[in-house]
């Protein structure tokens, strides 16, 4: 058993350069067919970027970058409508994936509404609607294949105009997106140890706040799956997640590590060396985090 034990952890050292690969990625502007004028694909490009900056393990290739080798490919992003085009740019941008789509049906009313106040009595106020549909689309570079394509739609409402209100209806459709976004970049490592604390049940994961990690997050932990070693090489060719055992809850978080608690019957069920991943945010959150950090940071 000890043996066998020893066998699971160097294995899971072999693998963990599969888990922590960093996606480079590459978001580009989305295709504006709205003719509003307002540049809302590059509002949504900028929106899906501060989400995934929020994961310290995925890379966005910069925009100073992919403008160069538009540049020298004389290559429009509004040539994103397909796969093949988008993987194409990708590889030359020296991504493993794309990020791109399209704004469209954005739709603007106004009404007039009574309203009152104190000091001017009853008036009427302009109040503005607007609902706006974005397609998004993830392009793996390697293959040429879409590993992910959903549709959206987002309102806002306000006392503005056109111009103010729509680009509120905008952000709504990426909020309502984050989550499945971010799900598309799990983070995932091992647990690297078990304990009773008292009268908690606590495992130990090899992610902490290098990883983004925060308290609260729900921990989705996996038996052992299915790995394909080369029988030469040792190099691993693939690896698949084993079946769902248990979910936990991050309680602490240090640099490198982090631990959660789960509850009893499902922490027998967990071994060292198994693998977990962080689930995805529930929605809101995705956008309150990155709000969170632009006003730590003092941008709002």
């Amino acid at each position: 058993m000890r043996i066998l034990r020893c066998a699971a952890v160097l294995l899971s050292c072999c693998c963990f350069q599969v888990l922590a690969q960093t996606p480079i990625v590459v978001v580009s502007d989305f295709d504006d067919r709205s003719r509003k004028g307002l540049n809302l694909g590059h509002k949504v490009r900028e929106e899906i970027t501060d989400i995934l900056v929020q994961l310290p393990h995925v890379q966005i290739v910069e925009r100073m970058r992919m403008d160069k080798i538009i540049e020298e490919m004389n290559f429009s992003q509004s040539a994103y409508v397909d796969a093949s085009t988008a993987a194409e740019f990708g590889k030359k941008a020296g991504a493993s994936l794309v990020i791109f789509g399209s704004v469209a049906n954005a739709s603007y009313s106004a009404q007039q509404r009574d309203s009152f106040s104190l000091t001017e009595g009853k008036t009427k106020v302009k109040r503005g609607v607007s609902k706006v549909n974005i397609n998004v689309q993830v392009v793996d570079v390697e293959t040429n294949e879409t590993i992910f394509s959903k549709s959206v739609q987002g309102s806002a409402t306000g006392d503005a105009t056109e111009a103010a209100v729509i680009p509120l209806a905008v952000s709504d459709a990426v909020e309502n997106i984050a989550p499945d976004l971010e799900g598309q970049f799990p983070i995932k490592g091992y647990v690297i140890k078990k304990e009773r604390q008292d009268k908690a049940y606590v495992v130990y994961l090899d992610a902490g706040a290098n990883f983004g990690l925060e308290a609260g997050r729900e921990v989705l932990i996996y038996g052992e799956g299915e790995t394909l070693v080369h029988p030469v090489t040792n190099e691993i060719l693939s690896s698949s997640k084993g079946k769902l055992l248990g979910k936990a809850k991050v309680l602490e978080v240090s640099e490198k590590y982090s631990t959660a608690t789960m509850r009893k019957n499902d922490f027998r069920k967990v071994e060292i060396a198994m693998t977990f991943e962080i689930a995805p945010r529930k929605k809101n959150d995705s956008v309150k985090a990155v709000k969170g950090l632009l006003d730590t940071l003092g941008f709002n």
